[in-house]
């Protein structure tokens, strides 16, 4: 399955977590994300559970953290349910970029209830110069606050972003995490998307597990991904489990009838094939057709 490069700062976290550790030899099976189509079937997200809860356990998992936006009417028509925000980034425009290069630039927002870190996504550089008044723009529009506010902001992030080039000059062909700054506001998500569907078409795309990325995709742009910018979005789904001998069965379908799978084999004899078979009992089990089974791609995971 597909994971989402969102945040330089992830990346670099999860690099650090898992240095020098070792793998356990464990192979798991993680699927691609599939469409159970909700509507045809006439079906809804309570009709599976009610259907699973016969057969199966069955846990309700809620979105957590980020920051939550129920007047956006772009995001609600994509999500009929309960949905958070956990960042935001947004394209700098070519002329505002602190390098000059071919390498796009973002701005980023990482969410919490109460409070805000802002990053920024570019390659380090000694000559890079700093766009102090494209950043105090865009922190008044992303957070809806004073100019005064806004300039003190992006007047610190400056020289924050300074420091880290000084400190790393030496590194010019690595990406450098620049610290995130505490903002102790939530963002303003209309003004965001609305800056976004601007400069962009709305493209949602599951990852699974109730995450999406709202993508505000733009085939004008110079850069390979042709992001204008994007949100990365949870929903609440449905988690249902089987255990079947050593081997746990996990499906997860959101609100939309996205579903992705998870096999935790508990023994090396396990055989993806025997596993399909399961899976289709299950399928029927919870109301779909077991021929979707099928269309799931597999994946290893080695812990």
């Amino acid at each position: 399955m597909n994971r989402l490069n969102l945040v330089t700062g992830a990346i670099i976290l999860c690099t650090i977590l898992t240095a020098g550790c070792f793998d356990t030899g464990v192979v798991n099976y993680d699927s691609s994300v599939i469409d159970v189509k909700f509507e045809a079937n006439n079906l809804t997200i309570a009709d599976v559970k009610t259907q699973a809860s016969q057969h199966y356990s069955v846990e309700e998992v809620f979105p957590g953290g980020g920051v939550t936006s129920t007047n956006v009417e772009l995001l609600n028509s994509q999500f009929n349910t309960e949905y958070v925000i956990n960042s935001m980034k947004v394209l700098v425009p070519a002329d505002k970029k602190m390098t000059d290069d071919d390498n796009p630039e973002f701005f980023v927002l990482f969410a919490e209830q109460e409070f805000t870190n802002m990053g920024w996504y570019s390659l380090p550089r000694s000559n890079s110069t700093y766009p102090q008044d494209y950043v105090a723009d865009t922190i008044k529009l992303s957070f809806n606050i004073s100019d005064e506010e806004a300039g003190k902001y992006a007047e610190k992030f400056g020289e924050n972003i300074m420091d880290t080039n000084k400190r790393n000059a030496g590194l010019e062909d690595d990406i450098i995490a620049y610290e995130p700054m505490f903002i102790p506001h939530q963002p303003d998500i209309g003004a965001i998307v609305g800056h976004l569907n601007e400069r962009g078409d709305l493209n949602s795309n599951p990852l699974g597990s109730g995450y999406y990325v709202v993508d505000f995709y733009n085939s004008s742009l110079p850069y390979g991904s042709r992001s204008a910018g994007s949100l990365y979005v949870h929903t609440g789904y449905a988690k249902i489990t089987h255990n079947a001998g050593n081997t746990e069965y996990v499906i997860m379908i959101d609100d939309m009838g996205r579903l992705n799978v998870e096999i935790n084999p508990g023994h090396d004899s396990f055989s993806l094939e025997d596993g399909r078979v399961v899976l289709k009992v299950m399928f029927e089990n919870i109301g779909h057709d077991a021929g979707l089974v099928d269309k799931l791609e597999f994946g290893m995971d080695v812990v």
